[in-house]
């Protein structure tokens, strides 16, 4: 196509058309003017672009921020929980060795149904049926036992 537009600038050029040929140099100016908007228009497109991706970038790098804040803030809150529930725990405890040692409760039975009972609150009945709790609150009693006769 250049090769067929210089051909025609010459031609015109020798056959003296000068109105035909500032005509075809008006058309190629506003082609280059055109292909000159074309190329800034796509670089401001590749300047938008690497704005996206840098914002992109900030977006991963405060979005990577904010999930370090929330496990550590899970990780608190399941600290927290943990140590409610072992506050809960002494209190428990505390109050079990408080009716022992008052004589409240005379027999081994009445102890174990009361740590069942202590388990079921604790734990909820929904989480095993009664035959685990009890199994589980012998094997408690039993084990303290030990501990008790162990020390004395």
């Amino acid at each position: 196509m250049k090769r067929q537009t210089r051909l025609l600038e010459e031609q015109f050029k020798n056959n003296g058309c000068p109105a035909a040929f500032k005509e075809l140099e008006a058309n190629r100016n506003r082609i280059e003017e055109e292909r000159a908007a074309m190329q800034a228009e796509r670089d401001g497109v590749g300047t938008q672009l690497e704005s996206m991706k840098a914002a992109l970038e900030a977006v991963k790098t405060e979005n990577s921020g904010l999930q370090d804040t929330i496990a550590r803030l899970e990780l608190y809150l399941s600290m927290f929980k943990l140590s409610a529930v072992t506050e809960k725990a002494i209190e428990e405890f505390t109050e079990w060795n408080a009716i022992i040692r008052d004589g409240n409760t005379s027999t081994v039975q009445k102890k174990r149904d009361f740590i069942l009972g202590k388990m079921k609150e604790a734990f909820g009945s929904k989480t095993g049926d009664a035959e685990e709790f009890k199994a589980l609150a012998v094997e408690f009693w039993e084990k303290r036992n030990e501990l008790v006769h162990d020390k004395t």
